[in-house]
């Protein structure tokens, strides 16, 4: 690519960048420090940018420009969660938040999820099933020294900023319109985690595993009625009038790892699941394109909970809750046996 033509595809992946309000030539006169006369004579072609203001562009626009130089050379970059999720999951949540925020806030946002594992939003809607998340990722995910020594109880600390933090990223969620695809083992991991706590003897109190199967089974129905609705909505509760549209589709052959494309005007965005709960980010045009591609085949070839009556809606859910209580009958007959925990 020569560089008359990079600095063109710099400044048209900089305008697509930007909210349609914003004037192109005033934002980078800001950015730049430079005058408008010369912020005009870069986007006319008739002086390059400097090094200087490319770095800057680079850095403020989030710009990979080896993609922008060679966008058929199957080049993607992207960032990873994992490098600057914090010390612990509440700062992981507080970079959730920033993203949601800004998808919610940008201009026709459409997101497209599909995976074999239930999105972590959901667990929000029930204290006691987000605590279980909590727990998890802070002495399995996070390591964090102090929570080694630590069984599972709904007394854990900073629950209160844990739970507020996720009940924000709903509230961002339930705005954006959601087409998303699961299949009948979307639980499956949760249980896994469930049982595995209860035979590793981490629950303070055996008999809460009782009481999560309990609160996943109004999971369960809360997520039917919101099918019902078209959209989010808190338990309890009704949907907003700014609530988004949600449309929930079956499909079994979805791959294991969960696969988000947020599609918006100034361009797409994938988030692809990789150490749970990380995540790569990456934006790039091409692969945005191909990833639509694939959701609209899924959208052809996959069933729509919304629109194949009550018996079809029920049967599924009827079948989510089937897998709740067929753990549960294991944790009643380990709690008949005896799992009360020794010290640690």
């Amino acid at each position: 690519m020569e560089s008359s033509e990079l600095q063109r595809a710099l400044i048209e992946r900089i305008r697509t960048q930007l909210p349609s309000k914003k004037n192109l030539a005033v934002e980078l006169e800001k950015i730049l420090h430079i005058s408008q006369s010369a912020i005009y004579k870069r986007l006319q072609g008739k002086i390059p940018f400097t090094f200087d203001d490319l770095a800057k562009l680079i850095q403020h626009f989030d710009l990979p420009l080896s993609q922008i130089a060679n966008p058929n050379a199957g080049i993607i970059q992207g960032t990873f969660s994992g490098l600057y999720a914090g010390a612990s999951c509440l700062d992981y949540l507080k970079s959730i938040e920033r993203e949601m925020s800004a998808i919610q806030n940008s201009r026709s946002p459409q997101l497209w999820l599909m995976g074999s594992e239930l999105p972590d939003f959901y667990w929000f809607y029930f204290d006691e099933l987000a605590l279980l998340q909590y727990y998890i990722w802070e002495r399995m995910v996070w390591n964090v020294p102090d929570w080694q020594e630590r069984r599972f109880s709904f007394k854990l600390p900073k629950k209160k900023a844990f739970l507020a933090s996720g009940k924000r990223i709903l509230q961002h969620y339930h705005r954006i319109p959601a087409m998303e695809f699961w299949n009948y083992q979307v639980l499956d991991t949760a249980l896994s985690q469930m049982e595995y706590l209860l035979e590793s003897k981490l629950f303070e109190q055996p008999k809460d595993a009782i009481c999560l199967c309990g609160q996943m089974c109004l999971l369960v129905r809360h997520m039917s009625k919101m099918l019902e609705n078209g959209s989010h909505f808190f338990p309890g509760g009704q949907p907003k009038p700014d609530a988004a549209s949600f449309h929930l589709f079956c499909y079994e052959a979805l791959p294991a790892n969960k696969t988000v494309l947020v599609e918006t005007a100034e361009g797409n965005t994938l988030y692809a699941s990789l150490t749970k709960p990380h995540f790569i980010k990456i934006k790039n045009p091409v692969l945005g394109n191909y990833l639509k591609k694939k959701f609209q085949t899924l959208f052809q070839r996959a069933e729509s909970l919304n629109r194949i009556g009550e018996k079809g809606k029920n049967r599924f859910f009827k079948a989510l809750e089937s897998r709740v209580g067929r753990l549960e009958r294991i944790i009643s007959k380990l709690l008949k046996v005896g799992v009360a925990p020794p010290p640690l």
